[in-house]
């Protein structure tokens, strides 16, 4: 597997940024909705969910723009023969990149929409280093509830994929050793088949 093979720095960057603020993202979430935390606590995650929303989708709109002016590198041969039907499971982890890709736009774009409905007098503060404008959607009210409905739901898509993307790249680097999981990592030899002395 060749250096020329991996993902350029950039990309692997936004990758593993974007993962960890959705990761932690994923886990506020669901502490919002699950646990009943005090008055002053719920207030503060729920400003801490709005932050790392934008700056989410602010991330995702740079990888975007990065992947449209820079070429990935190719799937080795190799996930072209690994199981029963040849094409299936590249076209399985296409489906499931465009997947992500979708849900890391709609998920946080539904949040922001929600946001400026809710409260069009209060601006999304990004860790006290500035305000995310709102978009204006103060008199569009009736469509909170879909909104609501597709920011949840996209959420647990979302969590969903991730799953399904992290178990295949596991399955590369762990199982098969074919170098795929190499090509987003920045170092180190996670997934190259050892040669025999």
């Amino acid at each position: 597997m060749s250096a020329m093979a991996r993902y350029s720095a950039v990309a692997i960057g936004l990758h593993w940024a974007i993962a960890a603020l959705v990761g932690t993202q994923i886990v506020i979430g669901l502490a919002m909705v699950h646990l009943a935390l005090p008055g002053e606590l719920s207030f503060s995650v729920f400003l801490t969910h709005r932050a790392l929303g934008v700056t989410i989708l602010a991330l995702v709109a740079c990888r975007i723009a990065w992947r449209l002016t820079h070429r990935p590198p190719a799937l080795p041969s190799s996930c072209f023969h690994a199981g029963p039907v040849p094409s299936l499971l590249p076209r399985l982890a296409s489906g499931t990149h465009g997947g992500l890709y979708v849900c890391q736009i709609l998920s946080p774009l539904t949040g922001w929409a929600l946001a400026s409905i809710d409260d069009p007098d209060m601006p999304i503060g990004v860790f006290g280093l500035f305000d995310w404008p709102l978009l204006p959607l103060s008199g569009a009210i009736r469509f909170e509830p879909v909104l609501g409905v597709v920011h949840r739901w996209s959420g647990w898509m979302f969590a969903a994929l991730i799953v399904l993307h992290a178990g295949a790249a596991l399955w590369h680097g762990l199982v098969r050793r074919d170098g795929v999981m190499r090509r987003m990592m920045f170092a180190g030899d996670v997934g190259k088949k050892k040669t025999p002395k």
